[in-house]
């Protein structure tokens, strides 16, 4: 069994790379302009990478919560999408579709989600 002593070092090492792997992931999603999701469904739980901050057009020092996706919905994709998550969440399968965003100027933008 290792020491906390021998143990220190390759955790430190560990953190950082996961650091530098978190800092290129952003940079991509950034230049791609492909954000990130999470989502626990047993709490309701959103968690969003900063990209998918910029997209939803929503301030990242909010905590993310679904009533707020649904507001960025098209109004005639809105039972879609429900229906799809619903399903998803009531088989535990995955799932990947397509709807519009309806932004606070009131334009349009097409989103692709796959899970």
């Amino acid at each position: 069994m290792q020491s906390d002593l021998e143990q220190a070092p390759k955790t430190a090492r560990s953190h950082e790379a996961l650091q530098r792997s978190e800092a290129c992931l952003a940079e991509a999603q950034k230049l791609s302009h492909t954000g990130s999701f999470g989502w626990n469904v047993s709490t309701g739980e959103l968690f969003w990478s900063d990209e998918t901050f910029r997209i939803l057009d929503c301030d990242s020092t909010v905590k993310p919560f679904m009533e707020f996706v649904f507001s960025r919905i098209h109004p005639d994709d809105i039972a879609f999408v429900k229906q799809t998550l619903d399903q998803a969440t009531r088989e535990g399968t995955e799932f990947d579709f397509e709807h519009r965003l309806l932004m606070p100027d009131r334009h349009f933008r097409p989103e692709s989600f796959e899970v």
